[in-house]
């Protein structure tokens, strides 16, 4: 179906009630998570990207594209607790960007009523092992990592409060942050897991 020449998605109207019921059915059965993938998104006909960087909106567009590529592939799924962090600031931490994801979800929970205690497993900063930072000792940051959450609640509120956020912008040296979540190869992470298992023994 087409309305002034666009593609047209529709479904069937239904109530919150089922609305529910139907996307817990959702879950149950998408074993790589693709109900996540489009968390984060933003088009460039979207509301949110009125007022985004235009540069910022081309990476987003960028890697839309490529994760799309991905997914195409069944052996990439979508890991519903690592969230994938891109335009960090070069000063940013890894402390600081676990302090900025854990606050977030935190000060969502307090909204929402509260619950169980929010808690960042990791936040790791993908580091330039050419270009070593004088002061540190170690290599400079590349403007991207990830941080995992213990909870895919927790992880989503983090993402839908910091994602393209201005003020959080404040903490990252003026960057508006661009976040996902993380795809990953299913024979990758089975590797790594009998690696671990042999070095455990």
């Amino acid at each position: 179906l087409k309305l002034f020449g666009r593609l047209l998605f529709c479904a069937w109207a239904v109530d919150r009630g089922q609305a529910g019921e139907l996307k817990g059915k959702e879950k149950s059965t998408d074993r790589r998570n693709l109900w996540l993938s489009k968390e984060g998104l933003i088009l460039e006909d979207s509301p949110a990207a009125k007022n985004t960087p235009p540069g910022d909106l081309q990476k987003r567009m960028r890697a839309w594209q490529e994760k799309k590529e991905k997914l195409s592939n069944t052996n990439f799924f979508v890991n519903p607790l690592r969230l994938s962090v891109r335009n960090v600031a070069k000063d940013t931490s890894e402390a600081d960007l676990k302090r900025i994801f854990a606050k977030a979800a935190m000060d969502h929970q307090e909204k929402a009523g509260g619950g169980p205690a929010v808690k960042v497993r990791s936040s790791r900063l993908v580091s330039d092992k050419e270009r070593i930072d004088p002061v540190t000792g170690k290599g400079e940051s590349k403007g991207y990592g990830f941080v995992e959450f213990s909870t895919t609640d927790h992880a989503l509120a983090a993402l839908r409060v910091l994602n393209n956020c201005p003020k959080a912008a404040k903490q990252n040296g003026g960057k508006r942050l661009m976040i996902d979540f993380s795809v990953e190869d299913a024979r990758i992470v089975r590797q790594r897991r009998i690696k671990a298992d042999r070095l455990a023994r």
